[in-house]
This record gives structure tokens, C-alpha cells and sequence, in this order.
């Protein structure tokens, strides 16, 4: 009796952690197939974009990525340091980007993806081009900034901002409250 418990409850908890395997890798689909749907959406405006315009495609390359930043607040600023490259290194982070957003869009409309999952792979493709596109820009920042510069102002910045906005206390209530 004590061994067909015990084969039960094996069974059961192997069962258990299949499910939440597949749960899990269900979950990354998901996520991935979104981000392909997202990203069509926004390469269809694709054509309405000067390429030749450094800032047009930084604007455009970040409706890209938005999704994807876990701080877009922190996002903005460094776009905002972005913007104020100059010379070669521009020259470059704009190549860069306008590589990366037309790859985007080359994979988008790749319709010979083979294997089980072609959206997932296509997806999963595009945002590594978005991560490509994303380690130029921080490239550039850091050459043209230099390591001890704005940018690393910038983020000894936020984290001070980041701990002042944790520790302060919330606002007091007023004395009298409104009552709909």
C-alpha cells in the first residue's frame, strides 16, 4: 500500500511539474508572439520614416523598443543623451540604428522562417536585432560621453532619485476629506 502512495505522489508531483514546464514555455510564446505583433504594428509606419533623419530614426527606433525597457522614464533620459551625439559617433549610432530598425522589418516580412514555431522565431530574431540596436546606442553614449561622464552622471542620478522617491514618506491627508 505504501509504495502505491508513494508511486502516487511521484506521479502526481512529476505530472505537477510538466504542467508548470509547459505553463512556463507557453508563457515565453506568448510573450514573444505579442512582441512580433507589436512590432508589425509599428513597422507598418516604417515608410513614413525619413531614414536619412538621425532623429527621426531615434524616435523611430524608440517606438521600437518601448515595450521592451523595464524603466522608460530612464529610457527617455538616455535617448535624451542621445540626441546630443555629434560627429562620427553619430554618424555611426545612426547607421547602427537604421541597420537595426530595417533589419526589423526584413525579418517581419520574412515569410521562408522554417521549423515548428516561425513567428517565434521570427519574433525572437527581432528583438536580438533590438538588443543589437540598443548595445550600439549605449556603445556610442559611452565613447562619446566617456565612462566618467554624462551618462554615468545620469545613472548615479537615478538610483539617488530612485532611493529619495522609496524613502520619502506619503503625502499627508488634509484635513478635511471630500466625500462623493
Amino acid at each position: 500500500m505504501f509504495e502505491f502512495l508513494a508511486f502516487t505522489a511521484t506521479f502526481t508531483l512529476l505530472t505537477v511539474y510538466a504542467a508548470l514546464d509547459l505553463a512556463a514555455e507557453l508563457e515565453g510564446d506568448n510573450a514573444t508572439l505579442r512582441s512580433v505583433v507589436y512590432l508589425q504594428r509599428q513597422d507598418m509606419k516604417l515608410g513614413s520614416v525619413d531614414l536619412s533623419d538621425y532623429n527621426a530614426v531615434l524616435q523611430y527606433f524608440k517606438l521600437l523598443c518601448v515595450p521592451f525597457v523595464s524603466d522608460t522614464k530612464k529610457f527617455e533620459k538616455i535617448l535624451d543623451l542621445a540626441t546630443e551625439i555629434e560627429g562620427q559617433a553619430r554618424e555611426e549610432l545612426h547607421e547602427a540604428l537604421r541597420l537595426a530598425a530595417e533589419e526589423v522589418h526584413r525579418i517581419l516580412l520574412n515569410d521562408k522562417w522554417e521549423g515548428e514555431d516561425p513567428y517565434i522565431q521570427a519574433g525572437d530574431e527581432a528583438i536580438e536585432r533590438l538588443d543589437e540596436g540598443l548595445n550600439a546606442m549605449f556603445d556610442a553614449l559611452r565613447s562619446y560621453h566617456g565612462i566618467e561622464s554624462d551618462l554615468a552622471k545620469l545613472m548615479k542620478m537615478m538610483k539617488v532619485q530612485e532611493a529619495q522617491e522609496m524613502s520619502e514618506p506619503p503625502p499627508k491627508p488634509s484635513k478635511y476629506e471630500v466625500v462623493g
